[in-house]
């Protein structure tokens, strides 16, 4: 399943908010009805985030969700 853009906004604001206030969530699949593209989206959306707020993208950890790894 897909989640909207507006899902994704909101998941990726719920991660920042955790992060920011140092609380954890519950995983958000509990929330939301997503796929690991999805999950992509919102890892996206709080790298973009996290540039404007001034830090740096020095690397990508890959792992066995990427099919070219596996």
């Amino acid at each position: 399943m897909t989640i909207s853009k507006k899902e994704i906004n909101q998941a990726a604001e719920l991660i920042q908010t955790a992060y920011e206030t140092h609380q954890p969530i519950a995983p958000l699949r509990e929330r939301f009805d997503m796929s690991i593209d999805d999950a992509y989206a919102i890892q996206e959306e709080n790298t973009k985030h996290w540039i404007k707020s001034g830090r740096h993208l020095s690397g990508r950890k890959i792992g066995v969700t990427s099919h070219a790894v596996q």
